[in-house]
C-alpha cells in the first residue's frame, strides 16, 4: 500500500495525537527495541523519530479538521510529570504485534490531560475513543500476523524518565516499509 492509498481522495488522513518524549529517551527506547528485534525473529524496532505515547487514534479524518484538532490540543494542554519507564508489554495480549515499554507518571497528570483531549475531542462529529482502556506506552517493536513472540526472558528494560516535550497531531503515512509521521500541529509543553 503506498501513502496515496491510505488517503481517501476527499482529503481524509489517517491520524492520532500523542506525547513526545525529547530525543535522549527517544533513542533510548529504540535502542532497547533493536536488542531485542536482534534476538526475536520477525521483530522489525521502531526507529527513534516514531516513537511517541499516543493519547488518542482518531483514524481516519477529514484534513479540513486540522484547526479544530490544534483547539482541542490547545484548550487540553497542560505539562505532566516526569514519565517514568516500566515493564515490557507484548500488545495486544491474545495476538502481539507489536512490543513496548510501559510509562507511568505519578502525579495524575497524565490522566488529566488526556481525559480533557478525549473530552474535548467527543465534540467531533462520528470520533469515539477507544473501548479498551487507556494503557501509557511507547511501542518500540512491530511484528506483522501470526507473529508469535519467543518464550525466552527480555533484557532489562531501560531506566526512562523524561518530561515530555509537545503534543502533536500526527498524520500516518502507511507503506510497505511500516508507518511514517508527517506532523500537522505541535504544542509545546515547556
Amino acid at each position: 500500500m503506498t501513502s496515496k492509498e491510505n488517503d481517501d481522495p476527499q482529503g481524509q488522513a489517517r491520524m492520532f495525537i500523542s506525547l513526545d518524549p525529547p530525543p535522549v529517551a527517544r533513542e533510548e527506547a529504540a535502542a532497547w527495541g533493536r536488542e531485542v528485534a536482534r534476538t526475536t525473529q520477525g521483530l522489525r524496532p521502531i526507529p527513534p523519530g516514531s516513537i511517541h505515547l499516543t493519547l488518542a487514534f482518531l483514524g481516519t479524518r477529514p484534513l479540513a479538521e486540522v484547526d479544530l484538532l490544534a483547539e482541542a490540543i490547545d484548550h487540553a494542554l497542560r505539562e505532566v510529570g516526569e514519565i517514568q519507564g516500566g515493564a515490557p508489554l507484548w500488545l495486544p495480549k491474545r495476538r502481539p504485534r507489536a512490543l513496548a515499554l510501559e510509562v507511568r507518571e505519578a502525579s495524575g497528570r497524565l490522566e488529566e490531560l488526556r481525559s480533557g483531549l478525549v473530552q474535548r475531542l467527543g465534540t467531533l462529529a462520528g470520533w469515539q475513543p477507544e473501548r479498551r482502556g487507556f494503557l501509557p506506552h511507547l511501542t518500540v517493536g512491530r511484528a506483522g500476523r501470526g507473529f508469535r513472540p519467543g518464550r525466552a526472558g527480555l533484557p532489562p528494560t531501560p531506566s526512562l524518565g523524561f518530561l515530555p516535550e509537545a503534543i502533536t497531531l500526527y498524520r500516518s503515512h502507511l507503506d510497505s516499509e511500516g508507518a511514517r509521521y508527517e506532523s500537522l500541529y505541535t504544542a509545546p509543553l515547556r
